[in-house]
């Protein structure tokens, strides 16, 4: 949420967003990715707990919605080298409200294990946003594919919510 495959640093919004792979024990892939941004504490919680809303910001996902537990049911289209799949998570929630999120596939539908989390570290005025995800998939694909799919994903999943996140700040 190994020996690292893969590590990248993507152009978002004016800083980098940068990604890295690495594998785990059976099977897993390590995805860590962190983003720096000028907003509040507030602010970026707000963006990462807007359940019902993140299929407007992020490109990936078509359906998220917050149900007990608490609980959000999400699915998502990805591709992996040539093929498009359609993933389905129920993801169990743990919340430190400003500081972490904690996720956890519970229906074990697409993945064998997904888990991973958010974290909020105040840096010097601005946040630090980091994301951590440990993932097996439920299907097979060659390992280069895999990789290759989370480090787009990923870099483009965190690019897209750092937007969201300044595009709130600048309301304020």
């Amino acid at each position: 949420m190994i020996a690292f495959l893969a590590a990248s640093s993507l152009q978002a919004a004016g800083n980098d967003v940068s990604v890295a792979i690495r594998r785990g024990d059976g099977g897993a892939y390590i995805v860590l990715g962190e983003f720096r941004v000028e907003a509040t504490q507030d602010e970026v919680w707000a963006t990462l707990t807007d359940y019902d809303a993140m299929r407007n910001y992020v490109s990936s996902i078509d359906e998220s919605h917050l149900k007990p537990g608490p609980i959000v049911e999400q699915t998502m289209s990805g591709t992996i080298g040539p093929f498009r799949r359609q993933i389905h998570l129920v993801l169990a929630l743990d919340e430190s409200p400003n500081s972490e999120l904690d996720f956890e596939d519970v229906s074990r539908r697409s993945f064998k294990r997904y888990r991973g989390s958010w974290k909020i570290i105040p840096e010097n005025g601005s946040m630090r946003v980091i994301y951590e995800l440990e993932a097996v998939p439920g299907f097979y694909s060659p390992s280069v594919l895999i990789n290759s799919a989370f480090k787009k994903g990923v870099g483009t999943l965190l690019s897209e919510v750092k937007l969201e996140i300044m595009r709130r700040a600048s309301k304020e």
